[in-house]
């Protein structure tokens, strides 16, 4: 559990207790499959009576991964599945990915599939889950990125990825703040893009009927250094983050993902970050 969802459950425990109830309500026949690295994780595994799996990076869970290694475009890693070993190859990146990926296949087996079938299915597909660390564009050494993220334990998880694994590549993202929800989060998400990054463009992210100013003016706050630059209209500041790119360079267009629409003052309209992008690209 992270930063999120806390304008409606007011407290962690309230979150916590909230989600719970996805396992504890379960019967003993059904199935549970949890991230035993995460703390709550152990919390509900270690409460409940049903079936149950855990999977992490910890050697100790039923399934788990080690021998990690990441490229920009794949993953390469050692999967354990009840103690069998496999090797597995994605063109996912990214430490939660490989989280999903055991979380699919811990799902998979308790359904009654057989590991092996289940690793070389994984290693035969190109898998893409659209608006999640989607790559959306690439010219030479230039990567354009679009993703869903909009709290800070994402943007953490995001960025430390990349910088993981970019080899000297200029981090360059892009984001805005959704009007009407957790204002708190808003400049924790600067100060985090600012560690990370190394140009970060804000702009709007379905303003709702808060001002889009007040929004800005509290991520900013989460900024100690001059590296920020403030283009209010998303398209513009697309635009202008692309122009902005090096040779070596990554651009992360964060919030929106696959969304098609911009939402201002009860007013939906039509708006796509991954059509944004390769319109300017191709008229370019």
């Amino acid at each position: 559990l992270t930063h999120d969802h806390l304008d409606y459950h007011k407290t962690m425990d309230n979150y916590f207790n909230a989600k719970s109830k996805l396992f504890t309500d379960l019967g003993t026949s059904a199935s549970s499959i949890i991230n035993t690295d995460d703390s709550f994780g152990r919390k509900i595994f270690n409460s409940i009576s049903s079936n149950k799996i855990s999977y992490g990076l910890s050697e100790n869970a039923d399934i788990s991964a080690s021998a990690i290694h990441s490229d920009l475009n794949k993953t390469e890693f050692s999967l354990k599945i009840f103690g069998d070993s496999f090797k597995v190859r994605t063109n996912l990146i990214g430490d939660y990915n490989i989280l999903n990926i055991m979380a699919s296949v811990g799902a998979i087996v308790s359904l009654g599939f057989d590991a092996s079938d289940i690793v070389d299915n994984i290693n035969s597909l190109d898998l893409l889950i659209p608006g999640r660390m989607e790559l959306v564009a690439k010219n030479a050494d230039q990567y354009i990125y679009v993703d869903y993220a909009h709290t800070p334990d994402s943007y953490q998880k995001i960025f430390e990825n990349i910088k993981s694994i970019n080899n000297g590549y200029q981090l360059v993202s892009l984001f805005g703040c959704g009007g009407n929800r957790d204002c708190e989060k808003r400049s924790k998400m600067g100060a985090i893009s600012e560690k990370y990054c190394d140009r970060i463009f804000i702009t709007s992210d379905n303003p709702r009927n808060e001002s889009l100013d007040k929004i800005i003016s509290d991520i900013v706050k989460g900024f100690k250094h001059n590296k920020h630059k403030v283009v209010k209209d998303r398209k513009d500041a697309i635009e202008t983050a692309i122009k902005s790119m090096r040779k070596k360079s990554i651009l992360v267009v964060l919030g929106k993902g696959r969304e098609e629409y911009q939402e201002v003052d009860d007013e939906k309209f039509f708006f796509s970050d991954v059509d944004t992008i390769k319109s300017y690209i191709y008229a370019n």
